[in-house]
């Protein structure tokens, strides 16, 4: 008589439960949120939205940017509104070392002021000077 009751029970439980998705809330996939970047000599490279916010901020300026100017490109994109001015900086300085020193796609470039300018692979010449084109007004 216990055993049917058990068994009764067991079987009750498992119907009962509700079918949910086999994955909650976590990682994103993998290159989700990432865009492919290909430097001149054909490497390819993942990068993120900050990367991405960087990098298009020197294009569209058409010069080497510093770090103040760099703040203010993020700070009118939504990306940077979200994160705040203190966040910004933050990740503007991760972004750069990145760029600069981990992943061969901006460069380090001399400006009259302190610091460093900062400017695509495109906009250097061979000895590391910025071309006419490109130099800073």
């Amino acid at each position: 008589m216990i055993e049917w009751y058990l068994f009764y029970i067991k079987k009750k439980t498992k119907s009962n439960k509700k079918k949910t998705s086999g994955r909650g809330p976590g990682r994103p996939p993998k290159g989700s949120h990432t865009f492919i970047y290909t430097t001149q000599n054909g490497e390819k490279h993942e990068l993120g939205e900050w990367d991405r916010l960087m990098i298009k901020g020197i294009h569209e300026a058409k010069q080497p940017l510093i770090n103040s100017e760099l703040l203010e490109v993020a700070m009118k994109s939504p990306l940077g509104k979200k994160a705040g001015e203190k966040e910004s900086r933050l990740m503007i300085s991760r972004t750069i070392h990145k760029l600069v020193n981990r992943k061969p796609i901006l460069k380090k470039v001399d400006y009259d002021g302190r610091g460093n300018a900062y400017a695509t692979e495109g906009m250097v010449d061979t000895k590391g000077k910025v071309k006419k084109e490109f130099k800073r007004k």
